[in-house]
């Protein structure tokens, strides 16, 4: 369906660690044709990186420029709403990084873009929604493979504060106060999104929260009760100070089996009464290459995306609604 001319605003850890290596598999159907960072160096690396191309100091020369279809928006999210229309005035479909915005009002204010820009095409860069993982999970609940869904126990436990989690702390607008919640908003989104993938909608929310490391944020510790529209319980436990401990799974309890899902091997585990354990792993592609694949096949055919403003909009409500539920100690309930 013909490549398409990507710009990228954001030259950070996102764009080199996550993004690139995705898109310089794509070349069939994206080429970066300009990039922009407002630090220069940063800029100059980003843009030796993809290919000796130009670069640029301030998005609105990039976003001037007639050499591009579609920007890639890989920016401190307080930006993204300012950013992402502006880009869309001049024509330009958006790919926007997660989560959508800081709060409940600018969120709406993304989705009145929808509307206004139509039919630019507009998502959310959660990598999350596409990682063949969830996707094959999906799948095995659908078929019935441990019956009826009535509680998930989702553990994440790193430490921000160390090793290679390191960069994340040093990179200062996550846990500042710039915006609500830290580390506990930019990677809760990716769970609410699973959570709303597999389960369906988040009704209710009770939640605690705490600190452990002042240097990872005013909270980097929740523990949040959802109750799901379809009835199931679900307890998540965000630990981003947990010392000497990396641990990503899914419990997924049904009245006929149980699931283990291991994030970090892409492992599928299901045990059920009186059968052998079955287990498979997937395709350890992180999602990157799904959600471009999206990006360009929404341009080209007009399919809608999956990953929409719309959808991140619920994904961030939930984790907003845990926040206010820690702050006032009673169970917030969800439209």
């Amino acid at each position: 369906m013909g490549q398409i001319r990507l710009g990228i605003i954001g030259c950070g850890i996102a764009a080199r660690e996550l993004h690139w290596p995705a898109l310089k598999t794509m070349g069939d159907t994206f080429r970066i044709t300009a990039v922009c960072n407002h630090t220069e160096p940063k800029a100059q690396e980003f843009a030796e990186l993809v290919g000796g191309i130009p670069y640029v100091l301030d998005y609105r020369d990039l976003i001037a420029r007639d050499d591009i279809d579609a920007v890639s928006i890989m920016l401190p999210f307080e930006l993204n709403c300012r950013v992402t229309e502006d880009a869309l005035k001049t024509g330009k479909h958006v790919m926007v990084e997660k989560p959508l915005a800081t709060d409940i009002e600018t969120s709406e204010k993304m989705i009145a873009l929808c509307e206004k820009y139509h039919p630019l095409v507009m998502m959310v860069a959660e990598n999350f929604r596409y990682r063949p993982l969830y996707r094959r999970v999906k799948v095995l609940i659908d078929e019935g493979r441990i019956g009826n869904t009535y509680g998930i126990i989702w553990n994440f436990f790193t430490d921000v504060g160390t090793g290679a989690n390191r960069k994340y702390v040093s990179t200062k607008w996550r846990f500042e106060e710039v915006y609500t919640g830290g580390f506990l908003i930019d990677g809760g989104v990716h769970i609410t999104a699973v959570l709303r993938d597999l389960f369906g909608e988040i009704t209710s929310v009770n939640a605690l929260t705490a600190s452990v490391n002042p240097e990872a944020g005013r909270f980097d510790t929740m523990n949040t009760q959802f109750t799901m529209k379809s009835g199931a319980l679900c307890s998540l436990n965000q630990f981003y100070s947990a010392r000497g401990v990396r641990f990503n799974s899914i419990h997924i309890f049904g009245d006929a089996g149980s699931m283990l899902v291991d994030n970090d091997a892409s492992k599928i585990t299901i045990m059920e009464r009186e059968k052998p354990e079955y287990s498979e792993t997937t395709d350890e592609e992180r999602g990157y290459v799904g959600e471009y694949e999206d990006f360009h096949n929404a341009i080209r055919t007009g399919t809608p995306v999956v990953s929409s403003f719309h959808q991140a909009y619920a994904d961030l409500k939930a984790l907003l609604a845990a926040l206010d539920s820690a702050k006032t100690g009673a169970v917030v309930r969800i439209d």
